[in-house]
């Protein structure tokens, strides 16, 4: 049992994205050998371009994150992707938000790395 996260650097590589949870779906607990497929209805996520290699960030933690450490600004339905500069203070703050001062509990985590290619 955890809880998931899915961040995404897009190709622009300027920003990461908090896709899930978010401003529309912040159920994130997962239970053991139960799949949990996304994105659920309601919301989901559009290529955006330019052309190349988006990265894809999935996390599996035992407690919850506290948000706050990614992003100053909370989600909500009119803007509900948390977003952080991929420059070197965005990153310190993703470090933070998964083993700093967002971890209330457990630091442990999982996780998995996937790019996908976005083409013209």
């Amino acid at each position: 049992a955890g809880y998931v996260y899915v961040l995404l650097m897009g190709s622009d590589e300027t920003s990461v994205y908090l896709l899930f949870p978010n401003g529309l779906d912040k159920s994130n607990r997962i239970e053991p050998n139960k799949p949990m497929k996304l994105p659920r209805p309601g919301w989901g996520v559009n290529a955006a371009g330019p052309p190349g290699t988006d990265q894809l960030l999935i996390v599996v933690t035992e407690t919850p994150r506290k948000m706050y450490a990614l992003a100053s600004v909370a989600a909500d339905a009119d803007n509900p992707f948390l977003l952080t500069p991929a420059d070197i203070g965005g990153r310190q703050r993703l470090v933070d938000f998964m083993i700093g001062s967002g971890v209330s509990g457990s630091a442990r985590f999982g996780a998995s790395w996937i790019t996908v290619k976005e083409v013209p």
